[in-house]
């Protein structure tokens, strides 16, 4: 498919399905094949870094996959597991926990053997820190795609596009010249930030310089440009901008 293609290529991706049509499938299976190939190139290479069958050699995940649950993460293993059997019953995808965050004398080895890493914004945001505090961010010297699965939760477009959609009313009544009264503000479980964790995480990686330019136009001027995938079940307009916002790009045929 056009997807498919296209997130092989390291481009930028927008994959839009309803939840259990194979979203999963549509980034994982391209990725999944260019990391195979990427693994046999190395070893062809230079013997001494990885070979194409044996996952004991440290890799440094070229995947990161955010997603909004746990949960979410643990099912991508489980598809992953099965499209690529895992060796000596170690995964090729490590999901990032709690644990591995707060723990002071964490084992980094099962992640730097992993290709792929997922997590929550929070979790992977605390182990960003960690990682950054112990001089392990060559953990993800290797990255080149990051997946946002189910980008409309991790990006909470619903709360942006309520708050967004209340400054346009506000402008509204100040061109018409009507007096703004101030309501009383109801008590709300949370109140919708300008950015979301995932975006913050997003500017952490660019921080630590683990990722310089997620813009396709610029792809050629940048060796460490990272592909972005964004996967959702619906893709309006408050997302296009949020997406657009994210990859720096004028419109979405640009981003």
């Amino acid at each position: 498919s056009k997807s498919k293609s296209k997130s092989s290529k390291n481009e930028n991706v927008v994959i839009a399905s309803p939840t259990g049509t194979g979203k999963t499938l549509a980034f994982l299976l391209p990725l999944l094949s260019t990391t195979k190939r990427l693994k046999a190139k190395i070893a062809l290479t230079d013997s001494r870094t990885i070979s194409s069958t044996s996952g004991s050699a440290n890799a440094n995940a070229s995947i990161l996959i955010v997603t909004p649950t746990v949960d979410l993460a643990y099912q991508i293993q489980t598809v992953v597991d099965q499209l690529w059997p895992p060796n000596d019953s170690t995964s090729s995808l490590y999901v990032v926990q709690k644990e591995d965050c707060e723990n002071p004398d964490t084992d980094f080895g099962p992640m730097r053997r992993a290709q792929l890493i997922a997590g929550t914004p929070k979790t992977l945001r605390n182990f960003l820190y960690k990682i950054r505090a112990k001089n392990e961010l060559s953990i993800f010297s290797n990255l080149k795609t990051i997946v946002l699965d189910e980008a409309d939760r991790l990006l909470k477009t619903e709360d942006a596009a309520r708050l967004y959609q209340a400054k346009i009313d506000l402008k509204e009544q100040e061109k018409l010249g009507k007096p703004v009264v101030a309501k009383k503000k109801k008590k709300q479980k949370s109140t919708p930030s300008k950015k979301s964790v995932t975006q913050e995480l997003l500017k952490e990686l660019e921080v630590c310089k683990i990722t310089v330019d997620y813009n396709a136009e610029r792809r050629y001027n940048s060796k460490e440009r990272v592909q972005i995938i964004c996967a959702s079940a619906t893709v309006g307009r408050t997302l296009r901008r949020q997406i657009m916002d994210i990859i720096n790009a004028p419109s979405m045929d640009k981003a």
